[in-house]
């Protein structure tokens, strides 16, 4: 999966690609959509309680960490996991805690190593296992957690 997911993905405009998803604009956009769906999904309304019980949080597919970002934001000891070295390397170059792998053959989210919180913007589609996923999902999740 991550040959898929190189450079050019993220760089150039094309039916499944980005046009530079590095820009300033693209960030604000996926911010405001991050700001509607949560809105949405009611989110805001939970989130103190996620927060209070250690507001740890995941964001599996993470590109270039704006949602790690953003709930750092708000108060989240928010981490990232991205498939694609270079999106990686991106968050990494701004400060973000995110690691470069498959969230699949990593540990993250294993043991003691747990969130409250577990995102997949627009990622959970890309995974060829899509059960195994789920499985590995439901063990990174503490009790409670969403």
């Amino acid at each position: 999966m991550s040959n898929y997911y190189q450079d050019s993905y993220f760089e150039q405009r094309t039916d499944r690609g980005y046009n530079n998803y590095k820009s300033q604009s693209i960030q604000k956009e996926v911010s405001r959509v991050f700001t509607m769906n949560l809105t949405d999904l009611k989110f805001f309304a939970v989130e103190p309680s996620l927060l209070a019980s250690g507001g740890r949080s995941l964001d599996v597919g993470c590109a270039a960490g704006y949602f790690v970002e953003y709930l750092n934001k708000r108060g989240w000891q928010s981490e990232g996991i991205e498939i694609s070295k270079p999106m990686a390397e991106f968050a990494q170059s701004r400060g973000l805690k995110v690691s470069h792998g498959d969230f699949l053959e990593s540990t993250t989210g294993q043991n003691s190593d747990q969130y409250n919180l577990i995102s997949l913007w627009a990622s959970l589609e890309h995974f060829a296992e899509p059960a195994r996923l789920i499985q590995r999902l439901s063990e990174s999740l503490k009790p409670g957690g969403s």
